[in-house]
């Protein structure tokens, strides 16, 4: 799932300067028999998981309860939970804090 402004994200976040077109990829990823939710960043602004800035290209794997920050500004989305069902479904939650943005 990619998520950004662009129109055809699948995960859009219209209202964030700080977000790029195209800023991250959240997919399945499938290693020794297992599976596992992955973020990859692809932005300028970068993307956190629980407050630590992650590397550029670099696959960082989420858990259920994660929180994932897309750009600079308190645009947070919490990892509920990870369902496989004929594709992969992730549920989760956004938290918007915006009394709390950065400069």
């Amino acid at each position: 799932l990619r998520v950004g402004r662009k129109e055809d994200c699948e995960i859009r976040i219209f209202d964030d300067k700080s977000v790029s077109r195209e800023h991250a990829v959240l997919k399945i990823k499938v290693e020794r028999g297992r599976e596992s939710l992955v973020v990859v960043d692809l932005s300028k602004y970068g993307v956190s998981v629980n407050n630590t800035r992650i590397q550029k290209k670099s696959e960082v794997e989420l858990s259920p309860g994660d929180t994932v920050l897309f750009g600079v500004y308190e645009q947070k989305f919490e990892i509920k939970r990870i369902e496989r069902t004929g594709g992969a479904r992730i549920g989760g939650s956004k938290r918007n804090e915006s009394s709390n943005k950065k400069p």
